[in-house]
């Protein structure tokens, strides 16, 4: 389980080079907010907010339903270039859903999908 490549391109075309905490989590909120647009953007968007309504404690700002994560599931593997067994695994219930809690834990899920990565990190 690893990802194919650590060159991506975002949604911008721009390449990421080298995947770094910083760049991933522009990714990740870039993705969540194309499915879910907040007033503020990527302001309102914090990298420890809960994307789900839960309660769990603080709310969340953009609310994701289930077929918002699922699309944010498939698009993040899509850009990250995350295997199919990688995906496969969460949409068989195989990942703790913990991992995709907030951005934070979604580029940690990003990252571990390669040791190199994480060492770059």
């Amino acid at each position: 389980m690893a990802v194919k490549n650590s060159v991506c391109q975002d949604r911008r075309g721009i390449v990421l080079e080298s995947l770094n905490r910083e760049s991933a989590a522009e990714a990740v909120k870039e993705i969540i907010l194309s499915i879910k647009p907040l007033e503020d953007g990527f302001d309102e968007l914090r990298l420890d907010a809960p994307l789900f309504a839960d309660d769990r404690g603080e709310p969340s700002p953009v609310k994701l339903d289930s077929l918002d994560t699922l699309d944010a599931v498939t698009t993040i593997a899509e850009h990250f270039g995350l295997d199919d067994e990688r995906l496969d695994e969460f949409l068989r219930g195989e990942t703790d859903f913990e991992a995709f809690r907030t951005v934070n834990n979604i580029v940690d899920f990003v990252i571990s999908a390669d040791p190199a990565l994480s060492k770059a990190s």
